[in-house]
């Protein structure tokens, strides 16, 4: 509203959000160790039977959580990695 030329009222309303962006939470969240995907590349499909590419990815995740936990470096995390069947990562 104009009261005359040097006086003005304004007003607003509305609903505000300054919310984090998806970039700078995804850089944080996909870190090691939140974000682990190791690479199978052989063993069985299927979900279940000896050498399946199931087992063979938990006990990757379970070897990296541990070691991380336990304050291992790299190298011993490497060295429990190449270890667990298959060898091939």
């Amino acid at each position: 509203y104009s009261f005359d030329e040097k006086t003005e009222i304004r007003g607003g309303a509305g609903i505000f959000s300054a919310l984090y962006p998806a970039g700078f939470l995804d850089g944080v969240i996909q870190n090691f160790p939140n974000y682990f995907a190791p690479a199978i590349t052989s063993g069985i499909v299927a979900p279940s039977g000896a050498g399946n590419v199931v087992s063979a990815a938990a006990a990757a995740n379970s070897a990296v959580q541990s070691g991380f936990t336990a304050g291992e470096g790299w190298g011993a995390i490497n060295t429990a990695l190449t270890s667990l069947p298959p060898t091939n990562w």
